[in-house]
């Protein structure tokens, strides 16, 4: 069973999307040598959905990753996978469907990134350690497919939350003001990398990427092209591929993670120094680097916005505030349908997880 996984490139909009306190998202399939199947185990059951050890170690990695192991996060971690598991038997009782053109359209898209992303077909397949494209696709239709079933739940379980603007002021109004998080300097930033589409390209191909890369640049500063349509105004080129992506940051303050903009000093030192004197629309200077599969390409960083550092208040976070105390909302709805349901469900644990029945 292949559940070493990377994360995927993910789309180019800044849609955020959350289901429970986990994000789901479509991810490669990756074998490595030094897998140790054995080690595996079931921990948990739902029906018939299983959730493995390594499940389990990948979403805490993931949300995690910077901090030293803590068990009691853990269980609260299985928790919610557990719900996640709830939502997907619920989805298959109710004999939810997923559109055929959805999988196959989300599938084509997401195999056509990756392989875009490490220069070939041939080298994915030796990443993933896979022995063709039929097989990562079949793989990936299955995560798609289950990623469907349980947001389709969710958003039925919790389509009639909402909020006037009302409840949100009462909200904040309503929060201890000694307790409010002062915000330090944030702002929406973006990254655009231009590779040659060649697996090895000539200095030529290279130094063609660095022109078409600078004209992109004098192109969005002049306000005759929006950054948001570059990346498709060079979806069919032949000779370059051109990547964009919000950079985001692993903060577990939910009221302070809310919506899409990034802390400064949250980012790498190379990001910082290229945006510190950039005002809002501009770009910053393309550069050459080698990513991290050892292609050359150049980027540049957009600063799309940008808010001083201030004390958390209406009129300049009133996005952030809504998204926090709507899913409030959502999360309470959620809680009170487990409740409800559990006993509908078959819910069994591994010995050394039954601390997690404690928390449903």
């Amino acid at each position: 069973m292949l559940k070493k996984i990377i994360p995927v490139l993910f789309r180019l909009t800044k849609t955020l999307v959350c289901c429970v306190a986990i994000t789901i998202c479509a991810r490669l399939p990756i074998a490595r040598a030094s897998d140790k199947l054995l080690l595996d185990k079931v921990i948990a059951t739902v029906n018939q959905e299983i959730i493995l050890y390594s499940d389990l170690e990948e979403a805490y990695k993931q949300q995690f990753y910077s901090e030293v192991v803590d068990e009691s996060k853990k269980i609260r971690l299985l928790r919610d996978l557990v719900v996640h598991k709830m939502l997907l038997a619920k989805a298959k009782l109710d004999d939810l469907k997923v559109p055929k053109a959805y999988l196959e359209r989300e599938c084509d898209a997401k195999i056509a990134s990756w392989i875009e992303k490490f220069g070939s077909e041939e080298k994915l397949l030796q990443e993933s350690k896979d022995k063709s494209i039929y097989h990562i696709k079949k793989k990936l239709k299955k995560q798609l497919k289950e990623q469907y079933l349980i947001m389709s739940t969710y958003r039925h379980l919790t389509q009639h939350v909402a909020l006037t603007p009302a409840e949100v002021k009462s909200y904040f109004n309503a929060l201890p003001p000694d307790h409010l998080p002062y915000y330090p300097t944030s702002g929406e930033v973006y990254e655009l990398i231009v590779y040659p589409k060649a697996v090895k390209p000539t200095e030529q191909e290279i130094k063609l990427v660095e022109i078409e890369l600078n004209k992109i640049s004098v192109q969005i500063v002049s306000g005759t092209l929006k950054f948001e349509a570059v990346v498709q105004q060079y979806a069919e080129d032949k000779k370059i591929a051109v990547q964009a992506r919000l950079i985001t940051h692993n903060q577990q303050d939910e009221l302070l993670s809310a919506g899409i903009r990034i802390p400064f000093e949250h980012l790498h030192p190379e990001v910082y120094f290229a945006i510190e004197r950039l005002n809002v629309g501009e770009v910053s200077q393309p550069e050459k680097y080698i990513d991290t599969l050892g292609r050359s390409a150049w980027r540049l960083y957009y600063l799309k916005q940008k808010v001083e550092a201030h004390p958390m208040n209406l009129t300049q976070d009133y996005e952030q505030i809504h998204a926090h105390f709507l899913e409030q909302k959502r999360k309470a709805v959620l809680d009170k349908w487990m409740q409800r349901a559990k006993s509908e469900f078959v819910i069994n644990f591994a010995p050394e997880y039954r601390a997690v029945e404690e928390l449903l």
